[in-house]
């Protein structure tokens, strides 16, 4: 893979810059009339059904290119979710979002996304007190766009997706192998589903978009269980 630098993308970093100054807006008026505080320390916590809505969704963004929605999206998972305050989600949202964007397309740059993504998983880990390694959680998690990428060209043998996801489930959930692998194979299925789509393989698209999203539901109530 040849790697591009960001800076020869300029239309999406004034997307994202544009964006994110709307959403600093935002952020610090909700600061300001909101005195809620971050989710306790320790470990993350999550609701499966208002994750898997918000990666389906953020699928549809990356796919489409639509860089302000993704760091929209990425803002409500680090908030919403995996429960930081809005300033430290609203700086790894942007991280998290410049990941995606040096990992998307052919020309894309992977040690730029990979950095970005420990960058990323740092802030979550120091705001959230976990007591993982942000750069084995970052590499996991590349390992599996670069496996997800590799087998939607080959969706005839999804296992290498299987086991990546297998590994990022354990890592960043912190649960058992048994329950990492059972979620991985559903979280698998939603992502073929996703490749059926972009891969313009699928007879419906709108049900395949339903499958994905009732995929996740199902792989993050299996994480949800075993986080207890």
């Amino acid at each position: 893979m040849r790697h591009v630098p960001l800076s020869r993308r300029p239309t999406g970093l004034i997307a994202l810059g544009v964006a994110l100054v709307g959403i600093l807006t935002l952020t610090w008026t909700a600061v300001a009339h909101d005195g809620s505080s971050p989710a306790a320390t320790g470990r993350l916590s999550i609701d499966p059904s208002g994750l898997a809505h918000v990666e389906t969704e953020g699928w549809r963004a990356y796919y489409d290119r639509a860089w302000p929605r993704a760091i929209a999206l990425m803002l409500q998972l680090n908030h919403d979710q995996f429960g930081l305050g809005w300033p430290a989600a609203t700086e790894a949202s942007y991280d998290a979002t410049r990941a995606q964007m040096a990992f998307a397309g052919v020309d894309n740059n992977v040690p730029l996304a990979r950095d970005y993504l420990e960058r990323y998983y740092a802030i979550v880990a120091r705001e959230r007190g976990l007591r993982w390694n942000a750069g084995a959680v970052a590499n996991a998690e590349m390992r599996y766009w670069i496996v997800h990428r590799q087998v939607a060209q080959n969706p005839t043998n999804p296992q290498p997706l299987v086991d990546a996801l297998t590994d990022l489930h354990a890592l960043l959930f912190e649960i058992p192998a048994a329950a990492a692998l059972t979620s991985a194979v559903e979280r698998t299925a939603a992502a073929q589903a996703v490749d059926r789509i972009t891969g313009r393989r699928s007879a419906d698209i709108d049900v395949d978009w339903r499958e994905v999203e009732r995929r996740l539901q199902v792989a993050y109530a299996i994480v949800a269980e075993a986080m207890r």
